[in-house]
């Protein structure tokens, strides 16, 4: 799975995906959901990229399981936010985006 993860990502162009926008607390977030199964698998971007990192792996892994990867809170097509970017504050935004999403609680994650 990691090789495939790998070249996935080196092989990346800007895919378009099709996106849903959740309001969550009056906070517009943009999620990509797609597939069915368990366990579900939430993508997290890194380095202040937007969801479409993950447009060549997501289709991948959610021909096995759910998966979902978000544009955080000012980045890609999420509105800004006022809120602190530290570590607990991102925390609690990645579960308030799967838990609003429909995961449950129990998912891998993987980032870069």
């Amino acid at each position: 799975m990691l090789a495939l993860v790998i070249s996935a990502m080196l092989l990346q162009t800007s895919l378009p995906q099709t996106a849903q926008v959740l309001n969550i607390n009056g906070q517009r977030i943009r999620i990509i959901l797609k597939g069915r199964g368990s366990p579900p698998v939430v993508f997290e971007s890194g380095l202040g990229e937007d969801a479409n990192t993950w447009a060549a792996v997501q289709p991948e892994v959610a021909k096995f399981t759910t998966t979902l990867a978000f544009d955080r809170p000012g980045l890609g097509a999420s509105a800004p936010t006022q809120a602190p970017r530290d570590g607990v504050t991102l925390a609690g935004e990645l579960h308030v985006v799967a838990h609003s999403a429909g995961l449950s609680a129990s998912y891998l994650l993987v980032g870069h």
